[in-house]
């Protein structure tokens, strides 16, 4: 896509949901609503592709790179292995 203030991230993995939930340096990130393709809130979103499929969309202050942890919290609980990266 062709923005100016934001970005893409596009998570890969198994089992995820519509009700998954992305959790970017502890903080948890503001889900879509998958089935009406509304925002609930908040600045940054994280949107539901399919059950391998996660879109988180960020909106950074800033082009310089900071480490972010990324962990996926699926219905009943369980976290994915945190996941490291540096991205603006």
């Amino acid at each position: 896509n062709d923005r100016v203030v934001s970005y893409d991230l596009v998570i890969s993995g198994r089992n995820f949901s519509s009700s998954s939930e992305l959790l970017v340096n502890g903080v948890p990130v503001n889900s879509s609503l998958s089935v009406e393709g509304k925002r609930r809130g908040g600045r940054e979103v994280v949107s539901f592709v399919d059950c391998q499929t996660l879109v988180y969309t960020r909106y950074p202050v800033s082009r310089e790179p900071v480490p972010l942890l990324l962990t996926i919290i699926v219905p009943g609980a369980e976290r994915s292995v945190p996941f490291h990266i540096t991205a603006p």
